[in-house]
């Protein structure tokens, strides 16, 4: 089901009518183009969470920039704040996981699973980004999928391209799907 955003339970939250509750988990897909604000929503909504009596989990994907160019792509821990650097543009001795025009790190890769690891049972849990490796290739944040999967968590937000969203929904097919395009802020 595609919603509109003022439809996201953060107005609830705020109003103090929303229940995070394991017993009724909710999954949101966030979705849009490239640049559109996929992974600021998402750390929005980390920061307007944290207002609140409410855990936060999960893993951002942010990007890093070079003279205006993306060069590569930081993986945060939303529990901690801890920040790696998961991928580059360019090969490199410790980044040679190849998908597409990028090159990541396995340790990186490694490290961003046990943070979604650690997520399980947090209220709201935060998956930034499920991407081709995840749902074609069985690789990078597979742990991601497993806690989405299993629903340990009051909410999950999973971050998908557009291009995989009605794979995220085959496999999640309760999920609301938030489309940030054409969304002014």
């Amino acid at each position: 089901m595609r919603v509109a955003l003022s439809l996201f339970p953060l107005a609830s939250l705020k109003a103090g009518e929303f229940n995070l509750t394991k017993d009724n988990p909710q999954t949101w897909i966030v979705t849009g183009s490239k640049g559109i604000g996929k992974t600021t929503f998402c750390q929005s909504l980390a920061q307007e969470l944290r207002k609140y009596p409410v855990s936060v989990g999960g893993i951002l994907s942010l990007a890093q920039f070079q003279d205006g160019v993306k060069t590569g792509i930081c993986v945060q821990n939303l529990a901690t704040g801890e920040t790696k650097l998961l991928g580059r543009s360019t090969p490199h001795v410790d980044y040679f996981i190849a998908v597409g025009r990028w090159y990541f790190n396995e340790d990186v890769l490694h490290w961003g699973n046990r943070c979604l690891l650690e997520a399980a049972g947090c209220d709201v849990v935060i998956f930034d980004e499920c991407g081709i490796l995840e749902m074609l290739q069985g690789g990078g944040f597979t742990s991601g999928l497993t806690l989405i999967d299993q629903q340990r968590f009051g909410m999950g937000v999973v971050v998908v391209r557009p291009s995989l969203v009605e794979m995220a929904l085959r496999r999640w097919p309760g999920a609301s799907v938030i489309d940030l395009e054409g969304v002014t802020g």
